[in-house]
């Protein structure tokens, strides 16, 4: 395994570490009403437990919502939503990738009433897309697509819409006059 492979896994690890951290603290805030740069914060100040003591945290830093690092050497980029992430938030990532330069980024879904946590996780050409359970942390990899494509698409699968083939017998017609 390379040193930079083997510091990717290094920093995806203190980064679980973390989350589960922020949830353990913080488990019913996401749909309390607070501000995104106020959660930010809170998921940083977790984070950060579980890096060397040296590192540092940046909020809203050219374009990631979380940027870890450790004096010059930037280790984790996150941008994170309450809902999917976006066409535009998924660009903002592949920007901020690029021009923090940092060792990890990643996207994150973070479901105020779902059970897991979907975690975009990028790979040279292809975006992974990752469940992790709230409560055990445990991981399923639910998809992987190439980026370009991806980055177009609206969400997680294409789904095509069902018209009735009758119709509804509940509904009721409007009166003439």
């Amino acid at each position: 395994m390379t040193e930079k492979r083997s510091a990717k896994i290094q920093i995806y690890e203190a980064f679980l570490k973390g989350l589960k951290e922020y949830f353990r603290d913080y488990e019913n805030e996401m749909g309390s009403g607070l501000r995104k740069s106020t959660l930010s914060h809170r998921i940083s100040k977790a984070l950060l437990h579980s890096f060397p003591l040296s590192s540092e945290s940046e909020i809203d830093y050219k374009g990631s919502d979380i940027l870890i690092k450790n004096g010059k050497r930037n280790l984790l980029s996150i941008v994170w939503s309450n809902t999917y992430l976006t066409k535009d938030d998924k660009k903002r990532l592949l920007k901020a990738d690029k021009d923090l330069n940092a060792e990890l980024s990643l996207g994150i879904s973070i479901f105020d009433r779902k059970s897991y946590i979907l975690l975009y996780r990028f790979e040279q050409e292809a975006v992974e897309y990752v469940h992790i359970n709230k409560s055990d942390f445990s991981e399923t990899l639910i998809k992987t697509a190439d980026i370009n494509e991806d980055i177009e698409e609206p969400s997680l699968f294409k789904m095509k819409r069902k018209r009735p083939s009758s119709p509804n017998p509940h509904r009721q017609k409007p009166e003439s006059s």
